[in-house]
């Protein structure tokens, strides 16, 4: 994590023990010009990101009061490597085909038909973790999507990872790279408290405050040896206003828009959710 404050002292950079033991950094500015302040930050970005997300600020100004940022990268390969690639239709918004890069494997998964769903749900498991790719693929290629995401929450994602079991398969995943920027003051709703002017911040500084900005981006990329995911937050305060034969393999054909989630099933977490609209 790493906070900014508005300062009357000139740029400089030091550890915070109150706000980011034990990793972050506390930026002190006065002049809204100097740039240093602004790419010290996207530096940082690009250092816990692995150059994935290379920048989340543009500017600061005599307004901003504090900052505060988070970011996570994770990295791991698949358990099971995919064998081949090769280029096979997905449907866009489940209506348009277009050929893209699709990787296939035949081997034990594990698989649940979700009725409650009305999806499929596969877990690829990474080398030497307990966190795995979890893909949801609705039934229906038209309008699929949007009747999931109607339905799931976390309730019934976590009982339905829990009906996993192991099943022979053969798999055609689709390859790809997805970056995303969310404006989250717009795009949740209800908002949380935490981004509403009664969120109670006094133990970042007693002076009453609201927040003006908060940003998320994303970046995911998925090939034949696993998975690189990077997310950063950025929020920004103000001043307050106010034995038998061979079996058969399962088919699962992921070639149709669907979601997904990286999750530690240790504990449940989700460390990262999107969905494939598009390819």
């Amino acid at each position: 994590m790493k906070t900014i404050e508005n300062n009357t002292t000139t740029p400089e950079i030091d550890t915070d023990e109150k706000f980011d033991r034990p990793y972050g950094l506390r930026i002190k500015y006065d002049n809204p010009d100097d740039h240093k302040p602004t790419e010290k930050v996207n530096e940082w970005v690009r250092n816990k990101t692995n150059n994935k997300i290379s920048k989340i600020i543009d500017k600061l100004d005599t307004s901003t009061t504090a900052i505060i940022i988070n970011a996570v990268y994770f990295k791991a390969t698949w358990s099971k490597q995919f064998k081949t690639t090769e280029k096979l239709h997905f449907f866009n918004d489940g209506r348009h085909g277009i050929k893209v890069d699709t990787m296939s494997v035949t081997d034990d998964f594990n698989y649940f038909e979700s009725r409650e769903l009305d999806s499929r749900i596969l877990e690829l498991q990474y080398l030497g973790t307990k966190i795995s790719f979890i893909i949801v693929l609705p039934n229906y290629m038209i309008n699929g999507l949007q009747r999931i995401k109607s339905r799931i929450n976390s309730q019934n994602l976590k009982q339905a990872v829990n009906s996993l079991q192991s099943t022979y398969m053969k798999l055609f995943i689709p390859k790809f790279t997805a970056e995303n920027t969310y404006d989250l003051k717009r795009d949740i709703k209800p908002l949380p408290i935490a981004l509403t002017p009664v969120a109670d911040l006094s133990r970042l500084t007693p002076v009453p405050q609201e927040l003006c900005e908060a940003i998320h981006k994303t970046y995911i990329s998925v090939d034949e040896r696993g998975t690189e995911a990077a997310a950063v937050t950025l929020l920004t305060w103000v001043l307050f206003s106010g034995g038998n034969p061979d079996p058969i393999p399962v088919i699962f054909r992921a070639n149709h828009p669907f979601l997904y989630y990286i999750m530690d099933k240790s504990n449940g977490l989700i460390l990262f959710s999107g969905q494939i609209n598009k390819l």
